[in-house]
């Protein structure tokens, strides 16, 4: 199925009725996240190359509205339902038309609908749907129907992979039914819970420990997961393939596990977890022993909204050495950096919305750094100012920065601040 559904896209493309988007994800991440939409930097393909961004051609979206009403497909925006009939197969609508008994009435003629897809306005939600809309259109069904555990013996699932609404999963014997780790041609596995929710942490550790995918997965999301500790495989150095990581608004979450042990991770992005209070050695490797490198082959380290991260420590020479790009956002309650003189190849850092933090490290930044970006950090602003006749404290740990960037102003050697 995947495999012709690859065919039709690439045709959409030869067509130009879809085309590729020039969106850069690193300059605005999280605008396109939300409790419905959820996309991440397509940094790696099924095939391990760099993805794409498409979007629809505005310019030929009339031809893509012909196409798809002529086959079946119809997609209702403003709620009006005029142009359904029944010859109509698929239908998407908003959710607070199911409320609207002219609607209801409308919906109920599409006597041949197979797929009905009622999507979140704002300020509404599906809390129900009347019982004799499945009485009159008979061949429609719900996803209440399809089960985890129907997985069990779709081994030749590919490409990337999505399981949300996890918290309707409550039991363990199905989330291990799924079997996950038979899934040998994912790359892209993205375990998805509801934002707003009942959490039951204990119960949502056990599921999660029970979905453990192949060890050949190359990417992996972990979203609005409530549990209090990450599954033990997240870490497991048999994930020999895992190149990229996103935890999500793990809020529960209070340790970060030792994915500095994942020896092929690249990208790992960080949001929300605001229980962890404290990153240490164990980030970077399981137990104290410094022989094995840190993160061997990360390259861009994202740690955003952690508001009770007081302090991070324990990188040792050697780890991370392989980094360029470090961001850290909102974290409110940060006071001291590790060390970062050792970071070779670190060219891009950015620090924001850390109000706490008083300094950079002692041993100042790496001399490979060529970007360096201060935002809304007014103790660590003060120190690495330049003006007339007057230096911060800080200033001589950047002064060989070519770019730097406070508040939104640019300083430099020969200008200052």
């Amino acid at each position: 199925m995947e495999d012709t559904g690859s065919v039709y896209f690439d045709y959409l493309v030869s067509m130009e009725l879809i085309e590729p988007s020039t969106y850069d994800y690193s300059v605005n991440f999280d605008s396109y996240m939300s409790d419905e939409k959820f996309l991440v930097p397509p940094v790696f393909d099924s095939n391990g190359g760099t993805g794409k961004l498409y979007k629809v051609n505005e310019a030929k979206a009339s031809y893509l509205e012909v196409a798809s009403s002529e086959g079946g497909y119809l997609s209702v925006l403003d709620g009006k339902l005029d142009d359904a009939s029944e010859l109509t197969l698929h239908l998407s609508l908003p959710c607070e038309s199911v409320d609207d008994q002219i609607s209801l009435k409308t919906l109920k003629k599409c006597k041949y609908l197979r797929m009905l897809h009622l999507f979140s306005g704002c300020g509404y939600s599906v809390k129900r749907v009347p019982r004799d809309l499945f009485l009159s259109l008979k061949l429609l069904r719900t996803d209440d129907e399809c089960g985890i555990e129907e997985l069990m013996n779709m081994i030749d699932l590919s490409g990337t992979f999505c399981i949300s609404r996890l918290e309707r999963l409550s039991s363990l014997d199905k989330a291990k039914e799924a079997a996950l780790i038979d899934k040998k041609y994912l790359s892209k596995l993205e375990l998805r819970w509801s934002d707003i929710r009942v959490v039951k942490p204990e119960e949502e550790e056990e599921i999660l420990e029970c979905l453990r995918p192949h060890s050949g997965l190359r990417e992996i999301q972990i979203l609005f997961y409530g549990g209090s500790k990450l599954p033990s495989w997240i870490s497991d150095p048999s994930f020999a393939d895992l190149v990229a990581i996103t935890l999500y608004k793990c809020r529960n979450c209070n340790l970060l596990p030792s994915l500095g042990e994942l020896p092929s991770l690249e990208f790992l992005y960080i949001k929300e977890m605001n229980e962890v209070k404290e990153i240490d050695h164990q980030f970077c490797r399981n137990g104290k022993d410094k022989r094995n490198q840190g993160f061997a082959k990360l390259e861009n380290l994202t740690i955003d909204v952690m508001l009770n991260l007081e302090e991070w420590m324990g990188v040792e020479n050697g780890d991370l050495p392989a980094l360029h790009k470090l961001t850290l956002e909102c974290c409110p309650k940060l006071i001291a950096l590790p060390s970062l003189w050792c970071l070779n190849f670190l060219e891009h850092l950015e620090i924001k919305h850390c109000p706490m933090l008083l300094c950079l490290p002692n041993e100042g930044l790496p001399t490979s750094l060529e970007f360096l970006l201060i935002k809304d950090c007014p103790e660590l602003k003060e120190r690495c100012c330049k003006g007339e006749g007057q230096e911060g404290q800080d200033w001589g740990k950047i002064k060989h920065v070519q770019n730097i960037w406070i508040d939104h102003q640019e300083v430099s050697s020969s200008r200052g601040f």
